[in-house]
């Protein structure tokens, strides 16, 4: 963001242009300000915010400036949150000329669309972010109640080229993604449940474009108990006709793993590629050997229900981390609303074994070098353990019952079967990511 800012504010110096503006004053308005102060010596005539201001700070909103001031005036509107760019244009040009407002995203003038100089290429790259702006506890509803899904998003984040992110909602659909090639995808948790009816918004937004869209990752919630055809049988009409629909817009759908497979065979979806999820695929070619697993320090994970996994862990000098408020058993709690937070958490408080039933809870250890077991108790979990070789146990398994000690876990924390698969199901993602995104697998 900051080349851009930097880019528009030439543009704008070496054309004359004066009454410089700021809108809005977020973290980035405050990133121009300081460019524009200290780079160029310029000093901004106005920063506009839409929020409730003290008037002596110097920041106004829209209504509080004489019209007069818009006919000769520079507004850069400064976000790269681009799904909320409509919305911040739209809002500027009810005041300010359009041939007066810089679109720092595109570095355009006056266009009609602010990210006509994205659509329009030859082919645009679009990743959908299902938690773009989650950042705190009043928004973990929109994780699906679970902050783990930060990890395999932060991982796809990692991976892909990509030219826009954004959320997928109306606003993205119909011209302004009809004038070019658009290539998108969006990563998916247990989409395929019964209560994911929220899916069913989806179908509108996918009927009116041709883009090509795909799910990464995405998989089915079931109990051992249900097969695949119990599993359909739970979905509404309206959820069978999104993931119809998606079929019909991808190349192909990355599930997680046979299961999920199945469920979509079921629905009579058959352009599936079982890939595993985004977060395991951090590597290229091999797989690192991991140090060998300790009872010194242990993280682990579990969800209130899962009594004989606090049990092991209450055994030594162990720490929970939540992925949501429900798992605390006590009220006291470790929870993280923020990925880079919560890694810095893990890969610095010396952990020598993680283990439990939450997969991305384990898989932030794992990403970190730390050797983690799997528990699990749902199809979910154990049709990813299985895919990508990951130590598992079965939550309901007389194998994982009898075990008394934490100490017992570390035998089954065999890493073997992960190093012989990790070349060939890292080849089979990477060329998932290039036949249904970009051919750079990764940035």
């Amino acid at each position: 963001m900051e080349e851009k800012i930097r880019r528009a504010i030439q543009k704008a110096v070496s054309g004359g242009r004066r009454n410089y503006v700021i809108f809005p004053f977020g973290e980035q308005g405050r990133l121009f300000k300081r460019i524009l102060n200290d780079e160029f010596g310029r000093q901004e005539a106005l920063i506009i915010d839409s929020g409730k201001r003290d008037p002596e700070s110097g920041v106004k909103r829209f209504e509080e400036v004489e019209p007069g001031f818009w006919e000769d005036c520079t507004l850069f509107i400064v976000s790269d949150h681009t799904e909320i760019y409509f919305e911040l244009r739209s809002r500027a040009l009810q005041y300010v000329p359009g041939k007066n407002v810089l679109d720092v995203l595109t570095n355009e003038w006056g266009t009609d669309d602010a990210l006509q100089g994205i659509l329009t290429r030859d082919r645009t790259r679009v990743f959908f972010n299902p938690v773009l702006r989650f950042h705190d506890e009043n928004t973990v509803e929109a994780l699906g109640n679970n902050t783990g899904n930060l990890v395999y998003v932060e991982a796809l984040r990692e991976q892909l080229d990509y030219h826009i992110e954004a959320r997928l909602t109306r606003e993205w659909v119909g011209d302004r993604l009809g004038r070019g090639s658009v290539v998108s995808v969006m990563p998916a948790s247990n989409f395929v449940a019964e209560y994911a009816v929220w899916c069913e918004s989806l179908l509108p937004i996918l009927e009116q474009t041709d883009m090509r869209f795909t799910f990464v990752g995405l998989g089915a919630q079931a109990g051992f108990h249900e097969t695949p055809r119990d599993v359909v049988a739970g979905l509404t009409e309206g959820q069978k006709r999104v993931f119809r629909a998606v079929g019909e817009h991808a190349a192909q759908i990355g599930v997680r793993g046979e299961f999920t497979a199945a469920c979509m065979e079921e629905m009579g979806i058959r352009n599936v590629e079982v890939i595993g999820c985004p977060s395991f695929y951090q590597y290229k070619g091999e797989y690192p050997v991991l140090a060998e697993p300790a009872a010194d320090r242990i993280l682990y994970t579990a969800d209130r229900s899962k009594k004989e996994i606090y049990a092991l862990a209450g055994q030594h000098d162990s720490c929970l981390v939540c992925q949501n408020h429900e798992d605390s058993p006590g009220g006291a709690e470790t929870i993280f609303y923020d990925f880079k937070k919560w890694n810095d958490f893990v890969s610095g408080s010396g952990f020598t074994f993680a283990f439990g039933s939450r997969f991305h809870g384990n898989m932030m250890a794992l990403r970190n070098g730390i050797p983690a077991l799997w528990i699990a108790h749902d199809w979910r979990t154990l049709e990813l353990a299985r895919y990508l070789g990951l130590p598992h146990l079965n939550y309901y398994d007389e194998k994982f019952r009898k075990i008394r000690y934490v100490e017992e876990l570390l035998e089954y924390c065999d890493y073997g079967e992960v190093y012989r698969k990790y070349p060939g199901l890292e080849r089979t993602y990477r060329n998932f990511i290039r036949k249904n995104f970009d051919e750079n697998f990764r940035k």
